[in-house]
């Protein structure tokens, strides 16, 4: 199976598989609002007015952001056929096709910066300097990656980062997390949201909340 081994493949193979298999993607996933409750807690929580959605595929997240009044929305993507997609579908959204490898913005361009499902995606050897890329572009930083709680059998197809341990060392750390009831799963996705330690306003949820869909 060509995903089985999508985590050793070269940079410049690994976009194109995104376009090749953004059909299927987005036929899967266009319509999920499975983790709607919890990203729209933490909108207005932290009621960000710059969000970065990186790996926005074809925008399945836009309507819900644009719900909330944000004024500046950005959505990444490596995949040109997405970006295309959701420059046809969202109105308003700033739609950038580029990898994370080669992301280049301002520093503290974002208010809020959404990952979910992409940073898995990154092998060992890339992950921390991605990861410290995206903590100069915004002091909040939401995560919903693949980890143990999803009980699934990701041996080829993911990987399993330490994100504690790597936000930690950048001086961020957890201001909320939970879990989320993920469609056709087995076992529940983990989201974190991380701080920047010097950040205002900190939050006042402080403890695991499970969200089923």
């Amino acid at each position: 199976m060509f995903l089985r081994h999508y985590r050793h493949l070269p940079h410049t193979v690994r976009k194109m598989y995104w376009d090749i298999a953004t059909k299927g993607i987005d036929s899967r996933w266009r319509l999920s609002q499975h983790d709607y409750g919890v990203l729209t807690r933490v909108v207005e929580m932290y009621r960000p007015s710059r969000v970065l959605d990186i790996g926005c595929g074809t925008g399945r997240l836009f309507p819900l952001l644009q719900s909330k009044g944000i004024s500046v929305i950005v959505g990444l993507d490596v995949s040109r056929r997405a970006i295309e997609m959701a420059r046809a579908r969202h109105k308003g959204v700033l739609l950038v096709q580029c990898s994370l490898e080669d992301l280049s913005l301002p520093e503290s361009s974002f208010d809020l910066i959404l990952s979910n499902r992409v940073l898995q995606n990154l092998p060992p050897s890339l992950i921390d300097t991605i990861i410290s890329k995206l903590c100069r572009l915004s002091p909040l930083i939401y995560i919903n990656e693949l980890t143990e709680s999803d009980g699934l059998d990701t041996r080829g197809s993911g990987f399993k980062h330490d994100y504690k341990r790597i936000f930690s060392r950048l001086g961020y750390e957890v201001d909320a997390y939970g879990l989320i009831r993920a469609p056709a799963s087995p076992g529940f996705q983990t989201y974190y949201v991380f701080r920047h330690r010097n950040a205002g306003g900190r939050s006042t949820v402080r403890a695991p909340e499970l969200l089923l869909s």
